[in-house]
């Protein structure tokens, strides 16, 4: 099944959530038109594409992997909007399967992971929200792929938004910020999942963080979209 098919039989909504128009199905996030839009990465490897030369930083990253192109002029930009903004934790769970099952399709993909664990937001942010789209994403990529989910990682100080910050400022703010349970030692491959990867900052604090506690525990990471300039 090619991920135009798979895209619009796994989401829901019967109208488009980008233009309103009505949707060839009742499973369909986008109509026909917005869908020929969305922007695929076209990854076809996991262990070498622009998103493992973002995470460079990131020393001896297994894999890296995010199926779309997120640009403000795609239908994906409703998507986050919709998702992080618009009280729809729906659209986060159908985002993760769609995630998890074009995860499946890459050919050098890491097949000892053994658990997954998502980017944390600040317990504030997450009771404003009423959730964190990270971990719901992780829920859905987990059944995909039959690996447990667990909450490692926590942010225990919160920060503002770091949408106009750039990668160094990014990790300036984030020091200090994630800290990891100790539990993550009982494992050997963590996937780190997060929506969007923008800079990488965020997610190579999170891999410090999940280092500093298990020192040897390989790290490969997902998410639903890269940015396409940084």
């Amino acid at each position: 099944m090619n991920f135009f098919r798979y895209l619009a039989e796994v989401f829901y909504p019967s109208t488009c959530i980008h233009c309103s128009r009505a949707t060839s199905g009742q499973d369909d996030l986008f109509c026909t038109e917005c869908l020929t839009k969305t922007v695929f990465s076209g990854f076809v490897s996991a262990v070498k594409n622009e998103m493992t030369d973002r995470l460079v930083s990131i020393s001896g990253l297994i894999n890296g992997y995010a199926p779309l192109i997120f640009t403000k002029e795609s239908p994906i930009s409703g998507l986050f909007y919709r998702i992080k903004y618009g009280n729809r934790p729906d659209l986060a769970e159908k985002s993760g399967t769609f995630l998890g099952h074009s995860y499946k399709t890459i050919s050098d993909r890491a097949t000892d992971i053994d658990v997954i664990t998502f980017v944390p937001i600040h317990p504030k942010k997450e009771a404003k929200r009423g959730y964190n789209q990270s971990r719901l994403i992780a829920q859905s990529v987990g059944k995909e792929l039959d690996i447990p989910v667990k909450p490692f990682l926590s942010r225990i100080s919160n920060i503002d938004t770091q949408t106009h910050y750039g990668r160094q400022d990014r990790l300036n703010n984030q020091e200090n910020t994630i800290k990891c349970d100790p539990a993550i030692r009982s494992f050997h491959h963590v996937m780190i999942i997060d929506d969007i990867l923008t800079t990488g900052a965020t997610l190579e604090t999170c891999t410090d963080a999940i280092r500093e506690t298990a020192p040897g525990i390989r790290v490969s990471v997902a998410t639903l979209a890269i940015t396409d300039n940084w």
